[in-house]
């Protein structure tokens, strides 16, 4: 695990690999301070200094800078994040005060992801994974770079089943659903001049999950979607680097407590 000040630790592309693991939160475990809450096969909870509950509020995860914490229940879905593992050139993490620069959603800490530049990187992988549970897991990202700038396109789908403790026996008040995740990106960057770059990106997300209800104490069965639009630009200006970053974020989760009842 890379450390730096400031109570900031991180993971490098090699140490992710390393890891052994595809799922950001088990990687994000191994850092002193994060503990890990599974509820399914799929479904975590990442609690910052031994504050630990379902939906842990107040830690921001960013994407390349792009907030995909949700604040309805000030959350994040870490099954149905449209990110390819492969992809990730470094994970950052802040614990501790410095965590409020980047704003009240910050006060647990910070999980920023930053994935490979479609401008200066050549990230082109593939992967296949067959598992437990059926699990059958595939991503693919491909990278495509020319004298105007450079796209990137990331597509991944992932299946299984359910562990057999998801649902309290004999209950027929504890709704299951079989595992899947499919997400689709295009990040892209135009080299207006030398000095002035254009950033794009387009993202669509969808899966469901079993999730623990800490209120009634079982399963819910967990279906969402979600996209997101950004553009920006960045300008190397005779004083120093003017950047502009705008992003808009839709997200909808439909969340089954018991049969007939949908949230």
């Amino acid at each position: 695990v890379a450390s730096g000040g400031g109570g900031a630790k991180g993971f490098s592309a090699d140490e992710i690999r390393q890891s052994g693991s595809r799922s950001i939160p088990v990687i994000l475990s191994r850092i002193p301070g994060l503990d890990l809450l599974q509820e399914s096969s799929t479904g975590f909870d990442i609690g910052v200094r031994g504050y630990q509950q379902s939906n842990q509020p107040r830690l921001l995860v960013l994407i390349d800078g792009r907030q995909v914490f949700i604040d309805d229940y000030s959350r994040t879905i870490w099954d149905n994040l449209p990110v390819n593992i492969d992809d990730i050139r470094q994970i950052e993490v802040v614990k501790g005060a410095s965590s409020a620069l980047f704003g009240s959603n910050a006060a647990a800490g910070v999980v920023n992801i930053i994935t490979y530049s479609p401008l200066y990187d050549r990230s082109n992988v593939l992967n296949v994974n067959v598992g437990t549970q059926n699990t059958i897991e595939s991503d693919v990202t491909v990278t495509s770079r020319n004298s105007w700038g450079g796209t990137k396109f990331s597509v991944g789908a992932m299946h299984g089943t359910e562990f057999d403790t998801a649902r309290i026996p004999n209950s027929d008040l504890t709704p299951t659903v079989k595992p899947h995740h499919a997400y689709a990106v295009n990040s892209s960057v135009f080299k207006i001049n030398p000095d002035l770059h254009i950033n794009t990106e387009a993202t669509f997300t969808q899966g469901q999950v079993n999730s623990f209800n800490a209120i009634g104490h079982t399963t819910d069965a967990q279906q969402s979607r979600a996209w997101s639009l950004r553009g920006g630009a960045s300008w190397q200006s005779p004083y120093g680097l003017v950047t502009n970053n705008n992003y808009f974020n839709q997200s909808h989760a439909y969340i089954t407590y018991f049969p007939g009842s949908v949230g």
